[in-house]
């Protein structure tokens, strides 16, 4: 009997937790998997080789920031889980946005006391930046941050220094960038409805809190092979302005909420899914290794300028 009672009391546990609402990574570990590998394979050979082809860490740093969250430091999470989204239709200036992460936070606290100002408390809540959140400015950041790791290498090969350890940091910084560009291809990554749809529902859309895991993982997963993304870039361009692209990219990702939701109502991503959904998925991870990347080859065009004072090794 108490054996009876354990597997009882084991599979009620069990049907809970498949009823709860589950984390809202981005894409998954295989998504960016493919992602990070189709950018670092589109790369000219104008890069360095270990760009081209960085192996095992890049497939293994796209994921890091995921594995972050993952871990559940409170401190850690604080900093990190808002550079995964940003909820668009939040965000109170769409033609002027602000160039880095805490002129961004001081337009959303402004904005927030214009509404508590009109007594609007309740929507000044919803501009906390953590609640918007930073995606735009961790995949700025990050590829601020790869044009100085490419610097570094190139300042190495000249003074003669052992190239390994600088080629060794780029690749890492190329995982992080890789990570937050992917989580902008997601289209749920862009919005309020990232998990089920809330408010007025439009068209019978999903309101279920397994929608995110389901498409994003579960059904890449299952549907979409490991070389999706073969042939479906065109080489890369150089950005003149990077974090103009990118919001362009966020926008163009947007654009896609609502298909998401036609197609899942659709069924489009039960099981091994439709061909619609499997062509709408490659053509979002296509977008994103894509995206990722003009951004590495604009961070090495970039990088051949030389910083402004001589790096300290």
């Amino acid at each position: 009997m108490p054996r009876l009672q354990f597997w009882l009391r084991s599979g009620l546990i069990f049907l809970l937790l498949l009823n709860q609402p589950l984390p809202a990574w981005g894409w998954g570990a295989k998504g960016h998997k493919l992602i990070a590998a189709a950018a670092a394979a589109d790369l000219p050979a104008s890069l360095p080789a270990f760009a081209r082809r960085p192996g095992a860490a890049l497939l293994l740093l796209a994921n890091e920031p995921d594995r972050w969250r993952e871990a559940g430091l409170d401190a850690l999470n604080a900093d990190n889980a808002p550079n995964h989204f940003i909820d668009l239709e939040r965000v109170p200036f769409h033609a002027a946005w602000p160039r880095d992460r805490y002129r961004y936070m001081q337009a959303l606290d402004a904005a927030a006391a214009r509404l508590r100002a009109r007594r609007h408390p309740r929507q000044a809540a919803l501009l906390a930046p953590q609640r918007v959140g930073f995606d735009p400015y961790a995949a700025i950041e990050n590829y601020q941050r790869l044009v100085v790791a490419f610097q570094e290498y190139r300042a190495a090969r000249l003074r003669r220094l052992p190239p390994a350890p600088f080629a060794a940091h780029a690749i890492e910084v190329m995982g992080l960038l890789s990570h937050y560009v992917a989580d902008g291809s997601q289209p749920l990554h862009t919005t309020i409805q990232f998990n089920g749809w809330t408010g007025p529902d439009p068209a019978g859309y999903t309101r279920s809190r397994q929608i995110h895991w389901r498409f994003e993982t579960l059904f890449v997963n299952r549907a979409i092979p490991a070389g999706a993304l073969h042939g479906k870039l065109a080489p890369p361009q150089y950005l003149a302005h990077p974090f103009t692209a990118y919001l362009h990219f966020l926008f163009a990702t947007h654009a896609q909420v609502a298909p998401l939701y036609q197609l899942e109502r659709q069924g489009a991503f039960r099981g091994r899914g439709s061909a619609a959904g499997r062509h709408f998925v490659i053509a979002r991870l296509a977008a994103g290794a894509q995206m990722l990347a003009n951004l590495y080859y604009s961070a090495w065009r970039q990088s051949a300028r030389p910083p402004r004072r001589p790096f300290q090794f």
